[in-house]
């Protein structure tokens, strides 16, 4: 490693970390206005408040329940735990709830959960709404061994707590607090450029499992008791809010 790579690998770190670097000196050189500790942390600060604002930008719900100052202290652990890996901010809060089930407080997992899925909805790919001409034509005994290819940006959550109920009252500029479990399916998606959220039965959710793995109509319905009796129902609102977009037979 060159003397230059050192000092480029050591003024990284330093920028990365929460505190002032007292070793400054041996990475700037300082100046009548300022010393060389002083010319770091320009950057250092900027460099941290750049990442906790993005923080803050992807979880606002987060920010507001807990208040900014634990907001600021759980963004230094996360990043002290987990740093970042690349060059993309928006992957910045990717672990930040697998980060929080270290911390043991569910809620504040949820919470996370439910904002991230709605950061990865809206970047998600789009597809095509199903074309019901598509299908019209099927045979009756052609649909058990059907596929269906399902919208790019739907994501199901399992909440122990109503966390997508904080995400609106926050965006609705209400006062948040910790609120009582009450466990829950949850599906997150985009239609028309907007994000939307949708309450799951629990045997839905085992069907749309199964058809995101790639199952057949017939083999994703074994997964729920009733199934079979809900199917068309489940259908024909998946079909209307945008879910499906296509049914390979």
């Amino acid at each position: 490693m060159t003397r230059l790579h050192e000092l480029q690998q050591t003024f990284a770190i330093a920028l990365c970390k929460r505190e002032p670097t007292p070793s400054a000196a041996v990475i700037a050189t300082g100046s009548a206005r300022l010393s060389a500790l002083q010319q770091l942390e320009v950057y250092r600060e900027q460099f941290w408040w750049r990442h906790v604002s993005c923080l803050a930008d992807d979880y606002p719900t987060l920010s507001a329940l807990i208040g900014p100052d634990a907001f600021e202290q759980l963004c230094a652990r996360y990043l002290a735990a987990r740093p970042p890996t690349d060059f993309l901010l928006r992957d910045l809060g990717k672990n930040l709830a697998e980060h929080l089930k270290t911390e043991g407080d569910r809620l504040l997992v949820d919470v996370a959960s439910v904002e991230w899925a709605f950061v990865d909805a809206f970047d998600a790919a789009d597809a095509p709404p199903l074309d019901p001409d598509s299908i019209a034509a099927a045979a009756e005994d052609s649909w058990p061994g059907a596929r269906l290819s399902l919208h790019p940006s739907l994501t199901l959550l399992d909440l122990e707590f109503p966390a997508e109920e904080l995400r609106m009252a926050q965006r609705n500029g209400e006062v948040i607090a910790r609120i009582d479990p009450s466990p829950r399916a949850l599906a997150i998606y985009r239609r028309d450029l907007l994000l939307y959220s949708e309450p799951l039965e629990p045997s839905a959710r085992l069907v749309i499992v199964a058809l995101m793995r790639g199952e057949t109509l017939a083999s994703a319905c074994e997964s729920a008791a009733d199934a079979e009796e809900k199917l068309g129902g489940w259908f024909a609102r998946w079909a209307a809010l945008g879910w499906i977009s296509r049914v390979d037979f």
